[in-house]
């Protein structure tokens, strides 16, 4: 639940332009970038996202982060249809 509030937290600062923008390029990386758009592929590329960002410089590890957050969320999306 933690990892969830953590997730959470990252994406409600989001200005809704800023929110709709990521949404957007989720989208984009889902149709575009991964093999498919299963729940196996997204919550692998999420897992990847988190790993890397831990060695990159504050303000693009957040970047990053929410990149991974916005995947994670699409992914508990996905799940509940």
């Amino acid at each position: 639940m933690r990892e969830q509030d953590e997730n959470e937290a990252l994406l409600t600062r989001l200005a809704p332009t800023e929110r709709a923008g990521l949404d957007a390029l989720v989208d984009a990386f889902i149709r575009d970038q991964l093999p498919s758009d299963g729940p196996g592929c997204i919550a692998y590329a999420a897992r990847s996202f988190e790993a890397r960002a831990w060695d990159l410089p504050d303000p693009k590890r957040i970047v990053v982060l929410r990149f991974a957050a916005a995947l994670r969320e699409r992914l508990a999306e996905l799940r509940r249809h």
